[in-house]
């Protein structure tokens, strides 16, 4: 946000004098967030903010704490703007990467593949237990809907976001067509690489992971508090 081009007002959040543009910045205190940002809920924009915060809570610690530590050593690898990591469009630091799992050290390009083939993983189960509850529902319903909460309750400067709300055509065929099939072949495929990477002890493992984090990420919609909630009087 503080990047981004058509600029967030700085006064309105909180940024440490040096940090630094990472792919993978450590776990998310929300607790600090509160600290330095005492003003942060008094905005719809920044309760937008901190519910999509209290995800990334849940995505960290098991990407930034049990799958890896990220940027050791970072003095062993070159800094050229080529070998940096993309992330939504922003060039990021480049580093090494730790995996817990095993003690593989990978480049942060390659920590960001893991986290990529996850987010497979996860978007698929997700969107399996959405057919569940909604068996009619629909790719485009989702977007519509994301776009919608994106537009009403969001800054300008995370609109570019809204678009990764839902997979690209491509995964969203691989998924129909797993769940109309029953054929999850893709998707075991990529728990296997995973193990190879030597991100995950073993398939085991990436379906318990998988599992918890979902089960966390929907328990925390459901049962937290509405702070959207508008006083009337």
């Amino acid at each position: 946000m503080k990047n981004a081009g058509n600029g967030y007002p700085i006064e309105k959040m909180y940024i440490p004098e040096n940090s630094e543009l990472k792919a993978a910045d450590g776990p998310t205190d929300l607790q600090l967030v509160l600290e330095h940002n005492p003003g942060l809920l008094d905005s719809r924009e920044g309760k937008a903010i901190y519910e999509h915060l209290k995800q990334d809570t849940l995505t960290d610690i098991l990407f930034q704490e049990y799958i890896a530590t990220c940027y050791i050593n970072e003095s062993d690898i070159e800094q050229e703007s080529e070998n940096r990591q993309l992330l939504y469009g922003v060039s990021t630091k480049n580093g090494l990467t730790r995996l817990n799992q095993t003690g593989k050290v990978v480049t942060i390009s390659e920590f960001r593949e893991i986290v990529s083939l996850v987010q497979k993983l996860t978007t698929f189960e997700l969107f399996n237990q959405l057919r569940k509850a909604y068996p009619s529902i629909t790719f485009q319903q989702i977007q519509e809907a994301v776009f919608q909460s994106y537009d009403e309750n969001y800054p300008e400067t995370m609109m570019n976001a809204k678009q990764y709300a839902v997979p690209v055509t491509e995964e969203q065929e691989k998924i129909s067509e797993a769940l109309s099939r029953n054929d999850y072949t893709y998707y075991e495929e990529i728990k296997r690489k995973l193990v190879e990477t030597g991100a995950f002890k073993n398939i085991e493992d990436i379906n318990k992971k998988v599992d918890q984090l979902l089960s966390k990420a929907i328990d925390l919609g459901k049962n937290q508090k509405n702070i959207f909630e508008v006083d009337e009087r």
